[in-house]
């Protein structure tokens, strides 16, 4: 039997996920070419290994995932499914830290503030508040996918 015809919000979700991954790993260069003082020693930090290997394997994953979901697999819920726990479990991972970081960083944020702006603050909320779109959006591919490659949709 055929697998059933994909929807398009499956196409754009496999766009999406193979554009993230290129993305990824074209900006950082193209950013050092246009700011040189960006790529400078003192001001870049190289990722640790445990961020270093987590990144490559959510790559991995996307890309898989991407290939999983044209086909219209089940796979594709596993694979994504798997990419956003390890997400989370590094978020987790990382949460002490960061809650330090952000105590700081609020109080650098309102000390340099020299005209009462909040405006670096709201910049600062506001990248956490587009980490946290992420992943509901994540969340919500998930759990769209697992519905469209569910056992009762596809051929065994």
């Amino acid at each position: 039997m055929s697998r059933p015809a994909r929807p398009l919000l499956a196409t754009v979700i496999c766009v999406y996920e193979v554009s993230i991954v290129v993305l990824a790993l074209v900006l950082p260069s193209v950013l050092r070419h246009f700011n040189p003082i960006a790529a400078h020693p003192t001001v870049t930090h190289p990722p640790s290994p445990l961020q270093a290997a987590s990144g490559w394997l959510s790559y991995a994953l996307a890309v898989a995932a991407a290939i999983a979901l044209w086909q219209m697999r089940r796979l594709a819920f596993v694979l994504l499914a798997v990419r956003f726990a390890l997400s989370l479990l590094l978020l987790l991972i990382r949460l002490p830290r960061l809650i330090a970081l952000n105590r700081g960083l609020t109080l650098l944020v309102l000390q340099m503030s020299h005209n009462g702006s909040i405006a670096p603050l709201a910049i600062l909320w506001g990248s956490y508040a587009v980490a946290a779109a992420h992943w509901i959006l994540s969340a919500m591919i998930v759990l769209y996918v697992y519905r469209i490659t569910s056992s009762r949709t596809l051929p065994a």
